[in-house]
Formats: C-alpha cells, sequence, structure tokens
C-alpha cells in the first residue's frame, strides 16, 4: 500500500520530468509533440484527481 509520502514523491517525481519536456518542446517533432499533448492531458487529469486526494486527507487531519 502507498504512503501520502510515497503518492507525493511520485508526483514531484511526475511535475519535475513534465517540466523537462516542456523545456524541450521546441526540439520534439510533430509525432513527438503529440505524445507529449496526450501525455500533459493524464498529468493534468492526475493532478486534478491529486487536489481531490489532498483535500480529503486535509479533512481527515482536521477531524
Amino acid at each position: 500500500m502507498k504512503t501520502p509520502t510515497d503518492i507525493r514523491h511520485a508526483e514531484e517525481l511526475l511535475r519535475e520530468a513534465m517540466e523537462l519536456l516542456e523545456d524541450t518542446y521546441h526540439n520534439l517533432g510533430m509525432f513527438e509533440r503529440q505524445r507529449y499533448g496526450k501525455l500533459k492531458k493524464q498529468v493534468d487529469q492526475h493532478e486534478a484527481l491529486s487536489e481531490t486526494m489532498k483535500t480529503a486527507l486535509n479533512v481527515i487531519d482536521t477531524q
């Protein structure tokens, strides 16, 4: 079972990887840009879920 610390660490690694991809985006070809777009969409969806999870954890912590 993953702990909140593991999840936060994985989220930080994913965020850093996406920042690196964004920095090199101008060097990508059309196929790579399409793959980047799909990945970016998945990351954005993950971050939205992550915010929901963070809110839930905050509610649990305050109870």
